[in-house]
């Protein structure tokens, strides 16, 4: 049942503004009609809103914007992440909600395990930065990782992380956002989405246990308070009904981009595309290191670390690492 009423659900969004038959769906999928009944009975009471035209055949009703699994699965291409994928109402944190499973389930729990949330109430980011996240009005990802990679390209992964997400943006909401350096997703000078990796290390073997990756994507009405900082996904194109589409092309495009990085030598090839996404390059910035002295400077390039190399005012060129510092923007240098 399971299997079928993804295809059936995929059949019908592909077809969204005509009719399908219960005989070619079940023809189609090698089924009965009654089974294909039972599957469209079992999508409606999920909250699928689909048409029963008598002695013609169903057609499916503009979809909403609820999370739903089914939907995500009927956009989703990746193998491993989201194989496993869970949607909450509310939780504290989506990466919080992953972690407490893990301690508890240990290695069976499998990478590629995907949480998604209609609302977090604890959300952060950086730093222990608060980060809002009000009920449907975004997309709060966390999925699992057992990385096999040396703890030290641990940087990587958020590098991958950012590509993934700014392509999964142009895929499914048709424009370019930027990155800006090293974990936040930005368009118009304003962010867009925020991206946190946390990692638990084995002490004894100096390897990775597991690594989160939250994604907090702002898709719908920015809280009070906002301000200027931050802007939607509706706000800039007018569209609503996509986070199950965006949430899958997230999950597709980090497993191809995560993939490339750790098993067929593609890092020169994300970090061609995550540097030439920067939006910090040529700028004046205020370096932030939490317990030092901030000083202004010019970012130059990424370098093949991942690091951001940036010019200080009398010439020295720093090589930062992502950890240690933040940036706050300015203008164009001159």
């Amino acid at each position: 049942m399971y299997v079928l009423k993804d295809n059936i659900l995929r059949c019908l969004l592909e077809n969204q503004n005509g009719v399908v038959t219960g005989g070619e769906l079940a023809k189609k999928f090698g089924v009965s009609r009654t089974a294909v009944w039972k599957a469209i009975g079992a999508l409606k009471g999920e909250g699928t809103e689909i048409e029963v035209l008598r002695n013609s055949g169903y057609r499916l009703i503009e979809p909403g914007d609820a999370l739903s699994e089914c939907r995500i699965r009927a956009s989703l291409n990746a193998r491993v992440f989201g194989s496993l994928v869970e949607i909450l109402g509310t939780t504290v944190s989506t990466s919080g909600y992953i972690k407490d499973k893990a301690v508890r389930e240990g290695a069976s729990l499998p990478e590629g395990f995907a949480v998604l949330a209609e609302e977090q109430t604890g959300g952060r980011g950086r730093f222990g930065r608060s980060f809002a996240c009000e009920r449907g009005q975004g997309v709060y990802l966390s999925f699992l990782l057992r990385p096999s990679i040396p703890v030290e390209e641990a940087p990587f992964l958020t590098i991958c992380a950012a590509v993934a997400v700014s392509n999964a943006l142009c895929a499914v909401c048709g424009f370019e956002p930027r990155i800006k350096w090293v974990n936040d997703i930005y368009y118009d000078d304003r962010k867009l989405c925020g991206i946190l990796t946390e990692a638990v290390i084995s002490a004894e073997a100096g390897a990775f246990e597991s690594v989160v990756i939250g994604i907090g994507v702002n898709t719908g009405r920015l809280p009070e308070g906002a301000g200027g900082a931050a802007i939607s996904v509706a706000e800039i194109t007018g569209k609503t009904g996509f986070r199950n589409a965006l949430a899958a092309e997230i999950l597709n495009r980090f497993e191809k981009t995560y993939t490339d990085f750790t098993r067929h030598d593609g890092r020169q090839a994300i970090l061609r595309d995550y540097a030439s996404r920067q939006c910090v390059l040529g700028r004046r910035v205020t370096v932030l290191a939490p317990g030092f002295e901030s000083y202004e400077a010019t970012p130059e390039r990424i370098d093949e670390a991942g690091r951001l190399v940036v010019v200080k005012d009398d010439g020295t060129r720093v090589s930062l690492n992502s950890g240690e510092v933040s940036l706050k923007m300015g203008g164009t240098s001159k």
